[in-house]
């Protein structure tokens, strides 16, 4: 690449990120316009530019910071589920839009709250992205720009443990980028779980008729 090439990318690099700033740095309600120009943006993202988008969020380890909504629309979920509610499909249906027909690739990741089991919540959290990835094949976006992972709750939007950081904590977020090994189809990322929701050991309600095994 010529040091011409290279300062070009690097200039459009600093625009994007200029733009997730100047759209979400000073709140969450975006104006017909905004979402406009973010759709321009991703529909004409390279791969390249995606992967830096990723990359910056990883630093030295090998996960990622938390990250709130950016160019597409976190999906959230209800307590204890993976079935995508009208809301969450009409978002996705949004996300799609924006999407379009770029090449630009995209990362599915499934969260959760604290409630449950380390291991039951990497499953839920891999089932609520693949139901994404479903939906989201279904209404045309190519899967070869889609990876799916779950990481369950280990990264937090939110880290009270109050009803309201649980809810957030709920979601599929939409991250810029993915691992080359994961794209092209979900698969299960995440260790097989109960179907029966077991509760932490510490002292927690258990909710939706599951039952505490301990150890």
């Amino acid at each position: 690449m010529s040091a011409s090439t290279r300062r070009n990318s690097l200039i459009r690099y600093s625009a994007i990120l200029a733009l997730l700033t100047s759209l979400f740095g000073c709140g969450s309600h975006r104006s017909v316009g905004q979402v406009d120009r973010s759709q321009n943006f991703l529909r004409s993202m390279t791969e390249e530019e995606a992967q830096r988008l990723r990359d910056s969020r990883y630093g030295e380890g090998t996960i990622p910071r938390a990250e709130g909504e950016d160019f597409l629309r976190d999906i959230l979920f209800d307590l204890d589920s993976a079935e995508l509610t009208n809301e969450a499909q009409r978002d996705i249906e949004k996300n799609a839009e924006a999407l379009g027909d770029g090449s630009a690739s995209i990362t599915l990741e499934g969260h959760c709250d604290e409630q449950g089991t380390a291991e039951y919540n990497l499953a839920l959290g891999q089932r609520r992205a693949q139901a994404v990835f479903a939906y989201l094949s279904s209404l045309g976006i190519a899967t070869s720009r889609i990876a799916v992972i779950s990481y369950g709750e280990n990264i937090p939007l939110d880290p009270k443990s109050t009803e309201e950081a649980w809810a957030r904590n709920r979601r599929v977020h939409f991250g810029i980028g993915a691992v080359e090994e994961q794209v092209g189809s979900a698969r299960n990322l995440a260790p097989s779980s109960p179907t029966v929701r077991p509760g932490k050991r510490r002292n927690m309600p258990i909710q939706d008729g599951a039952i505490d095994t301990g150890d």
